[in-house]
């Protein structure tokens, strides 16, 4: 996960400081990309007609420690975790959990638009349209901003931080921010905004020009929505 670097800003981040530790800790942050993909392939291929239920539980042990004992963030991380297998379709897919998952993990910035352009072809083949990545990333972006926020300001006890991350979730990851945001990336494909649904845009345009965009790394999301919003 990437380090903190939003001090200078005229809010008070004591809640965010929690929020950062709190994903550090998940266990799935200690996945790199192809590890985790084959461990769920071979959970996959040993249960060809596993139901979304039993997935759910086998996958939560890659998500969070269930230890008790050993992790002090169990009950609050679970949460967590319900709030990203919601996310999931009936019909279980391998490349929806990874899609969901990838902010989390450990991946070098210079592989990680193609290793997430992969897994969007393996979604939709080798064209997108505008409409496929605006859903895409607010899917993404409502997680780990709002949803991710939301969860652990209902779950901690602390009622002075509680306060200051309920501040934080409504001004600066609230859903107008969330879809000015991507709107705002998504402006470097020059899109015709009357035919959104058809505009088709290859895989090789979209690995080029989100490189180096951070839009990857669910610290790195964080940060870009406080350094842009967080001044108020």
């Amino acid at each position: 996960m990437g380090s903190l670097c939003y001090k200078s800003l005229k809010i008070d981040l004591q809640g965010e400081d929690l929020i950062r530790e709190i994903l550090v800790n998940l266990k799935i942050s200690e996945f790199s990309y192809t590890p985790l993909k084959s461990q769920l392939s071979l959970i996959l291929d040993k249960n060809n007609f596993i139901s979304k239920d039993v997935y759910i539980d086998y996958l939560a042990d890659f998500f969070y420690d269930r230890n008790q004992d050993e992790n002090i963030y169990t009950k609050l991380q679970s949460k967590l975790y319900e709030e990203f297998y919601n996310q999931l379709d009936e019909n279980i897919n391998l490349y929806i959990i990874l899609l969901y998952a990838f902010p989390f993990l450990k991946i070098k910035e210079k592989e990680q638009s193609s290793i997430f352009v992969d897994i969007l072809k393996n979604l939709y083949g080798d064209w997108f349209s505008y409409n496929d990545l605006y859903f895409i990333f607010f899917k993404i972006f409502e997680f780990c901003t709002y949803k991710v926020t939301k969860e652990i300001e209902l779950n901690i006890r602390q009622s002075i931080t509680k306060d200051k991350i309920f501040i934080m979730n409504m001004k600066i990851f609230n859903y107008d921010k969330i879809e000015h945001k991507i709107k705002d990336i998504l402006t470097i494909f020059n899109v015709n905004r009357e035919k959104l649904d058809l505009l088709c845009i290859s895989r090789e345009e979209i690995e080029e020009k989100l490189y180096k965009k951070k839009v990857f790394n669910i610290n790195d999301i964080r940060d870009s929505f406080i350094n842009e919003y967080g001044n108020f």
